[in-house]
């Protein structure tokens, strides 16, 4: 099973995943999601984003490590167009 995620995992450890790389390749492709799960999963983490905001903004985490875990956040949404 390993060989399946060869490329990806590639790919991964460059860092430089796009939408297309999350949503045509792993997604479609090699867990051969349809468009309709696909679509479900994005709509419910984008549902979901404003509660992690909130969970970040709350916790016990330092400033800073409040500003790094946001920062995250924005650009893990920007890659999935959330």
């Amino acid at each position: 099973m390993d060989y399946l995620f060869t490329a990806f995992d590639s790919k991964l450890k460059k860092q430089n995943l796009t939408r297309k790389d999350w949503i045509d390749y792993f997604g479609r492709e090699r867990l051969q999601l349809t468009a309709k799960v696909i679509d479900g999963c994005l709509q419910a983490l984008e549902t979901i984003v404003p509660e992690w905001h909130g969970l970040i903004k709350t916790s016990f985490l330092s400033d800073t490590m409040k500003t790094l875990y946001f920062e995250l956040l924005h650009r893990r949404c920007a890659v999935l167009g959330l």
